[in-house]
């Protein structure tokens, strides 16, 4: 893949879509909800000098699991756009959303075309969504995230044009920005590249296949089951049989049972986030994220 083409081609498609200057910037921009902090961090980048979008899903409650307050059930009715995953990851906010006004724009990532979605089915290890057959975790791939700030800066330069050029001038630093974390990554990561791991859900993907890393799949089935007796056993064969070197937990899917795996093995235990979890919600948390995990991994499999 060639990423420096797609990058001038993403700065493009930036500049094509700039408007011409207008009014002064306006102290509050347009109400703009996001259900998780990665895509809120992207949106908020895209926002800056403008306004400030609302985050959704905050701390190390699951996406799978959370419920609405009324306060957040309003802050919907009242939104101009709505970005969320779907309702395989966020699916407390389905019927809320289905629910909005037909002015209101929503935005579902996982149904986007320009965006690379991994199918579930035919991969090689065990997934973490039961039969759904995309895995929702597509802001770990930084093209993906390139892609997000491009298009947030035109739904919202359709939604607030006097801003859009701020919009899209924002967008195409956060491109840049994304492309020199993309290269430092990659750089990290391929010191460990080749060495076996498995995670307890398996949220990963993008971010293993961006960068050629060694998973040797996930302890649960599925993001909201508990590995059972005989899933433990499968579990401990595997560390055996792969040699994996770490085992990834997550605070929102921890388990007290995974102690119980490294019987008859040398496996380590590290968390790590898919979320940003304990990160401060902000433009520079996607980075933070990215580096966090990236840093776990090195850490874990190199010692």
């Amino acid at each position: 893949m060639k990423r420096s083409t797609g990058i001038l081609y993403l700065c493009a498609a930036i500049l094509a879509q700039a408007v011409m200057p207008g009014p002064a910037i306006a102290k509050n921009g347009p109400k703009v909800v996001v259900s998780i902090k990665p895509i809120h961090s992207l949106v908020s980048g895209v926002m800056k000098g403008v306004g400030r979008p609302l985050l959704l899903i905050d701390g190390a409650t699951s996406p799978h699991q959370f419920s609405l307050k009324p306060s957040q059930v309003r802050a919907l009715h009242q939104a101009e756009l709505i970005v969320w995953i779907g309702e395989t990851l966020e699916t407390a906010l389905a019927k809320p959303i289905r629910s909005v006004e037909k002015k209101t724009m929503v935005w579902q990532l996982s149904g986007f075309k320009k965006l690379t979605v991994l199918d579930n089915t035919g991969h090689g290890h065990d997934h973490g969504h039961g039969q759904d057959l995309k895995d929702p975790h597509l802001w770990l791939d930084i093209g993906n995230a390139q892609v997000i700030a491009v298009e947030a800066a035109r739904l919202l330069s359709s939604i607030d044009p006097k801003n859009g050029l701020t919009y899209n001038e924002n967008a195409t630093a956060l491109v840049e920005k994304l492309a020199g974390l993309d290269r430092e990554l990659k750089s990290r990561l391929a010191t460990v590249a080749d060495r076996p791991y498995l995670v307890y859900h398996n949220a990963f993907r993008y971010l293993e296949k961006r960068y050629d890393l060694n998973s040797q799949g996930s302890v649960v089935k599925s993001a909201d089951h508990r590995p059972g007796a005989r899933r433990i056993r499968q579990i401990r064969k595997r560390i055996v049989d792969s040699r994996a070197i770490c085992l990834f937990s997550e605070p929102q899917f921890g388990s007290s049972k995974l102690a119980t795996l490294s019987a008859g093995s040398k496996i380590r235990f590290a968390e790590i986030d898919p979320l940003g979890s304990s990160l401060k919600p902000g433009a520079n948390t996607y980075s933070s994220l990215l580096r966090k995990l990236a840093g776990s991994f090195v850490t874990c499999l190199s010692k």
